[in-house]
């Protein structure tokens, strides 16, 4: 049996935001325009770097050059690890990491060995697709031989969720404000 989890607000919270409000709390307007654009998803696509990045919003914002370089080049700093003791309660579960994540952050968050409890790992700028896109599913599924029928997908994004069921993983949206993932896993798979 395999558990499935993204990492973004179930594993780790998104630090962009963090380091904005605690560095720049007079910028947070950039949250949305920078960690919600299609450039974004882009760089977790795999097809701009965020050295790109810092150039396209240094151009949009010149006003903001410095702070928008000091953003883009720090902000995975802030990150937080959260249910963490979720390995430790499902030792008998292989885990898979699928996750949305450009090749900055992927190495930063790799260095702080976030990855190693996983059995697996496929972060969306390897392949160049991105959830909810069915196409990285079907590379984990290959890569690792996942059956989807034996597979639970925990995700923070209905529509990643939706792709999942699509293709028959048991699959839940999570909610870290009104659950541990411990007692959301055992309600909804692992008892």
């Amino acid at each position: 049996m395999n558990i499935i989890l993204d990492m973004g607000n179930v594993l780790i919270e998104f630090a962009g935001p963090i380091y904005i409000k605690k560095h720049y709390p007079e910028l947070e307007f950039l949250i949305d325009i920078i960690f919600r654009s299609e450039n974004w998803q882009e760089v977790d696509r795999g097809n701009l770097n965020e050295e790109q990045l810092i150039d396209i919003f240094k151009n949009r914002f010149p006003q903001y050059r410095v702070q928008i370089e000091d953003i883009l080049l720090n902000w995975h700093k802030e990150v937080r690890f959260i249910n963490q003791d979720v390995f430790e309660k499902f030792k008998e579960y292989k885990f898979y990491a699928l996750t949305n994540m450009g090749k900055n952050h992927f190495e930063y968050i790799k260095n702080k060995k976030a990855f190693d409890k996983f059995d697996g790992v496929v972060a969306s700028f390897k392949y160049h697709s991105i959830k909810p896109e069915k196409e990285i599913f079907e590379i984990l599924i290959d890569k690792y031989k996942i059956e989807p029928k034996e597979s639970f997908f925990v995700d923070d994004n209905v529509f990643n969720v939706n792709t999942a069921k699509k293709l028959g993983f048991k699959s839940m949206v999570y909610d870290k404000e009104k659950s541990r993932l411990i007692d959301f896993i055992k309600e909804n798979y692992a008892k």
